[in-house]
C-alpha cells in the first residue's frame, strides 16, 4: 500500500477468549494486568469499540516498515499482542497502559527493513514527552533489543557509567555502520503523568542530571570517541520514532482502552 494518508484501525472488546479460539495466549504466567497473546484469527464479531491513528506516511521509514507489515500477512506469520493495565499508584481508580502490536514472520524474509546506527540517529527523533499522548511509535531502545545491541545504545552505556561509577562509552565509530534491523513493532503508552511542556528545540539543558555530570566530567574522553556535546545531546534526545497520530481524543484513547482491553481485529485503511 502505497498511498500517503493510511489508517492502522484496532477493533476491541472486553470478552476474553479462554478456549483460543481466536487468540493464542502465551504459556508462562504474566504479572497482573499484563496480557500477551497471538491474534491468529480476526474477530469482529465481538468487537465493541476501536481506536485509529493516522500513518506519517511522508517518513521513508515509517513508509516502508508499513509496507512490510502488509507483506507479512500474506505469509506464515504471529500478530503478537502485549497489553499492561496497571493501577496508578497514587489513585487506584486510574490506570496506566500500553500496548504493543508485533508482526512476527515465521519464514526468512529477503526485504527486512534495515538501517545502519549512524542513518538511525539521524533520523527525526524525539524524547516521549515531545510527541502526542497516545501516539503510535517506536522506541527506539526496542531497535536495539531486537538487534541484541541493547549495549551499542549510548543510552544504556551512559546509564551503565552512571550505576556502577566506571566509564563504559565505546567509540561512535564502532557502532555507526553497525546494521540494524528494524521490528514491525508499534505501541503507543497511556500513561498518566504530570503533563509536561513540550520542548520544541532540545538542547543540552533538557538531558537527565546524570547524562550532563557524566558529559561535564568526562567531557575530553567524550569528544576523542566522537560525541562532542552536540552530538550527545542529539543522541541523548533520540527515544522515539512517531508513527502515527491518534485520530480519537485523549480522553476517549483512555476511556476505550479502558473499558475494552482486548485487541480483536487490526486494519489498514486509505483515509476517507
Amino acid at each position: 500500500m502505497t498511498d500517503k494518508t493510511l489508517i492502522l484501525t484496532i477493533g476491541l472488546t472486553d470478552e476474553v477468549d479462554t478456549n483460543n479460539e481466536w487468540v493464542v495466549h502465551a504459556e508462562h504466567e504474566l504479572e497482573k494486568g499484563c496480557e500477551l497473546y497471538n491474534l491468529y484469527k480476526q474477530n469482529p464479531e465481538v468487537e465493541k469499540a476501536s481506536l485509529s491513528w493516522k500513518l506519517n506516511m511522508h517518513d521513508p521509514l515509517i513508509a516502508k516498515l508499513i509496507y512490510q507489515w502488509e507483506e507479512t500477512i500474506r505469509k506464515p506469520h504471529l500478530k503478537m499482542v502485549s497489553t499492561h493495565h496497571k493501577e496508578f499508584h497514587y489513585n487506584k481508580d486510574y490506570l496506566n497502559m500500553f500496548l504493543d502490536l508485533e508482526h512476527i514472520p515465521l519464514m526468512p524474509v529477503n526485504n527486512s527493513v534495515s538501517i545502519t546506527n549512524k542513518e538511525l540517529v539521524e533520523l527525526d527523533l524525539t524524547l516521549n514527552n515531545n510527541i502526542t499522548w497516545g501516539a503510535l511509535r517506536i522506541n527506539i531502545d526496542r531497535i536495539y533489543d531486537h538487534n541484541d545491541a541493547e549495549y551499542d545504545s549510548l543510552h544504556r552505556q551512559i546509564d551503565e557509567t552512571h550505576m556502577n561509577k566506571k566509564f563504559a562509552v565505546k567509540s561512535y565509530d564502532v557502532n555507526s555502520e553497525k546494521l540494524l534491523d528494524i521490528p514491525l513493532s508499534f505501541s503507543f503508552n497511556l500513561e498518566l503523568s504530570q503533563m509536561k511542556r513540550k520542548v520544541p528545540v532540545l538542547t543540552f539543558q533538557n538531558l537527565m542530571h546524570h547524562q550532563k555530570i557524566i558529559f561535564e566530567e568526562n567531557e575530553q574522553e567524550l569528544i576523542k570517541l566522537g560525541y562532542d556535546k552536540e552530538s550527545y545531546t542529539k543522541i541523548l534526545t533520540s527515544e522515539v520514532i512517531q508513527v502515527g497520530e491518534p485520530v480519537e481524543s485523549s480522553s476517549v484513547l483512555y476511556e476505550t482502552f479502558s473499558k475494552y482491553p482486548t485487541v480483536c481485529r487490526t486494519s489498514l485503511t486509505k483515509e476517507e
